[in-house]
């Protein structure tokens, strides 16, 4: 079985931190962060998912 653990990530630059953070220190914006759930797959594999809005459609 998989473990499943959250994570935050910035929307402006897709920075990653463990916890909630104010202002992003990589590109310096306020109010970014967005929980993601992260599951680890029992082979190591690390497996981010991603909210359907940020999905795009094939290239035309």
């Amino acid at each position: 079985m998989a473990k499943v653990k959250k994570a935050y990530f910035c929307r402006n630059c897709g920075y990653e931190a463990a916890k909630w953070m104010g202002r992003c220190p990589a590109c310096g914006e306020w109010n970014t962060f967005t929980e993601e759930v992260i599951a680890r797959e029992n082979s190591g594999t690390v497996v981010r998912t991603c909210p359907v809005s940020r999905v795009r459609g094939p290239r035309r």
